[in-house]
């Protein structure tokens, strides 16, 4: 179905410690909304935080309530949940990514990888001039993965890697 949906859902943390950011989507949202006069979906909040419901609740409540389209969750512990145990019958846009084929061609993941802020980081440190790097990152694939970016982004600007340290993950 090509059509635009009627309903969306929006299931973001509003509450708990994932709520600074959840507002911050609500409130782009809200903003892109209202700029555009032309004929729109109505958007229905579920809070999903420490004071709202399971994620999967949300879900199904958004659905029987006649959403159709979701954008959500943020989390990825909670989009690992709707995943899991729902069947996603409403398409729902992921607002992060997890490895996992098992939302199929309904769920669509939009994540903002690490790498990406680390290529952004040496831009800048670029701009600002900086030509000797040392690097400290986590020792773990993913900082091995954060750390390759941002040294490859670095040196194709010409700086100097003058050195590395690792810290491990849980510090």
């Amino acid at each position: 179905d090509l059509s635009p949906p009627r309903r969306v859902a929006v299931l973001l943390p509003l509450s708990g410690d994932w709520a600074g950011a959840g507002r911050r989507i609500r409130d782009g949202l809200l903003a892109a909304y209202h700029a555009d006069s032309g004929d729109q979906p109505v958007l229905a909040f579920f809070d999903v935080g420490a004071d709202g419901l399971s994620v999967t609740a949300a879900y199904q409540q958004a659905r029987a309530e006649g959403a159709g389209r979701v954008i959500g969750p943020l989390r990825k512990s909670a989009l690992r949940d709707l995943v899991a145990s729902t069947d996603l019958s409403v398409p729902v846009l992921a607002l992060n990514r997890i490895d996992s084929d098992r939302g199929g061609p309904r769920l669509q993941q939009f994540g903002l990888a690490p790498e990406n802020d680390a290529r952004a980081t040496a831009a800048l440190a670029n701009q600002m001039g900086q030509e000797r790097v040392l690097v400290i990152r986590r020792d773990d694939d993913w900082g091995s993965r954060v750390a390759t970016a941002f040294k490859t982004a670095l040196t194709e600007t010409d700086a100097a890697i003058v050195g590395e340290q690792r810290y491990p993950p849980d510090q």
